[in-house]
């Protein structure tokens, strides 16, 4: 069984970009942090290069079981551009695509072998 992951920086919940979604939303930074985790993963899940195409950002919120409002608070903080045929997830194959994960396990097994070295 292989099990779905996501590369999520330790610095993330402390992000200005999550206090910005937390003041559009009208909740703490925590539940801000817990709706951008979860709204990565529907994208994990539903999208290969980030692109959200015939959707708009109300029903991506409905797609993606978050709260109205969320993915117009994310396009505020800079993490989704909203273009005339689609919106594209900032930065995805960075952080969400195969690419992303395949460093991160690659910097894991060097970690581990410097460790092993030393």
């Amino acid at each position: 069984m292989t099990l779905s992951w996501m590369k999520i920086e330790t610095s993330t919940p402390q992000k200005i970009e999550i206090m910005k979604i937390a003041e559009i939303m009208q909740c703490s930074r925590r539940e801000a942090f817990t709706m951008c985790f979860e709204f990565w993963a529907w994208c994990d899940a539903e999208l290969q290069d980030g692109h959200i195409t015939g959707m708009s950002l109300d029903n991506i919120c409905d797609a993606a079981r978050l709260p109205k409002g969320f993915c117009h608070a994310m396009a505020a903080a800079g993490w989704l551009q909203v273009e005339t045929d689609r919106v594209v997830v900032v930065n995805f194959m960075r952080h969400l695509g195969n690419g992303a994960k395949h460093r991160a396990n690659g910097a894991r097994r060097a970690a581990k072998m410097r460790g092993k070295k030393t």
